[in-house]
C-alpha cells in the first residue's frame, strides 16, 4: 500500500516491485504452513527438511513470468544474500588493516 501511495502522488500508474525484498527475500510461503495466518518465519524454518526438494517445500507468491526456473533464479541470489555478513565482515577486517 505505501508503494501504490506513492506512485498515485507521482503519477506514474502503478508502483515498481522492489527487488531485494519485495520479490527475492519477502516472497516465499511454505507448501505445507501449519500457520498460514502468520507471516513470521525463523530463517531455519525456510529450509526444507532433509531428503525434500526446495519446490515441494516452498514456493513462490508474487511472479513476473511463472516459467519453471524464475524461482531457482531467485533463490540463487536468495542465497547470495545470506553471505551478506561474512561480505561485512571482511571489509570490516579490510578497514581495521589500513589503520
Amino acid at each position: 500500500m505505501p508503494l501504490k501511495a506513492l506512485a498515485d502522488k507521482l503519477h506514474y500508474g502503478q508502483p515498481l516491485l522492489e527487488y531485494a525484498y519485495g520479490y527475492a527475500l519477502n516472497n516465499w510461503k511454505l507448501v505445507n504452513d501449519p500457520n498460514p495466518n502468520d507471516l513470521e518465519y525463523k530463517n531455519n524454518d525456510l529450509l526444507p527438511p532433509k531428503g525434500t526438494s526446495v519446490k515441494k517445500h516452498i514456493n513462490m507468491i508474487r511472479k513476473l513470468n511463472g516459467c519453471t526456473n524464475e524461482a531457482g533464479f531467485v533463490l540463487v541470489h536468495v542465497a547470495i544474500v545470506t553471505q551478506t555478513n561474512r561480505l561485512v565482515q571482511a571489509q570490516q577486517l579490510m578497514f581495521e588493516g589500513t589503520k
